[in-house]
């Protein structure tokens, strides 16, 4: 099993992608590539991890077991994961808050989040994920407002949350839009847009298509 402090700074200097797993994923993901933004993807669960070639799945449940997915992403867990996480600050209470601290904990310039809904809307995931028991039940939890303080109670927790920044979708107000201007200090861009994801062409919303590879698929 490999220490998470080999992965410390790995990826310092670049961006990050946090993908959730709202219906909102896909997209967030075409603006990015339109806009030449990319970086390694962090996928919240296995959500976005079904469609996007991620470099990591990070997870805090008990009973999460790692489903299909594209590639071979590490697995980040405190349950059967591929990682020995002793020295980092995993947050057992949410998955999303675990995979913001580690795309910090790899050293990223930029955190950028996409596919994140807060379970607003008629669709609560891009897959046929069912709803938690709580959403169900009518808990506050899972409200607009309810939701947005326990984001805002994340961010206070969060080393660098000025580096972070959102594609679409009310956690623009907690963390703020995606700025392509952004530079590190010195001038130097923190975007390259070197890495691709693998062309994963599925029936994502009605009538889209999102091809990331340029194979020629494209967006339609």
């Amino acid at each position: 099993m490999i220490q998470a402090g080999a992965y410390r700074d790995t990826r310092e200097g670049e961006v990050v992608v946090v993908l959730g797993g709202g219906p909102s994923g896909p997209d967030d993901v075409a603006e990015l590539t339109r806009r030449g933004e990319w970086g390694a993807v962090v996928s919240v669960n296995d959500h976005a991890a079904r469609w996007v070639n991620a470099a990591f799945v990070v997870s805090v449940d008990v009973s999460f077991r790692l489903g299909r997915v594209l590639g071979s992403p590490v697995h980040v867990s405190p349950f059967a994961g591929d990682v020995d996480l002793a020295g980092f600050p995993v947050d057992r209470d949410w998955s999303a808050s675990t995979a913001l601290r580690w795309a910090e904990w790899l050293g990223a310039a930029r955190v950028v989040l996409a596919g994140f809904d807060l379970y607003q809307g008629p669709r609560l995931y891009l897959d046929d994920t069912p709803a938690p028991d709580g959403y169900r039940a009518g808990s506050d939890h899972f409200t607009l407002a309810g939701q947005l303080a326990i984001w805002r109670r994340i961010r206070e927790r969060l080393r660098h949350p000025e580096r972070i920044e959102v594609v679409s979708g009310p956690l623009v107000e907690v963390f703020g839009p995606l700025d392509r201007a952004r530079v590190l200090p010195g001038g130097r861009q923190t975007y390259s847009g070197r890495q691709r994801m693998t062309c994963a062409p599925l029936g994502f919303s009605e009538n889209s298509t999102v091809c990331l590879s340029g194979c020629g698929h494209g967006s339609r």
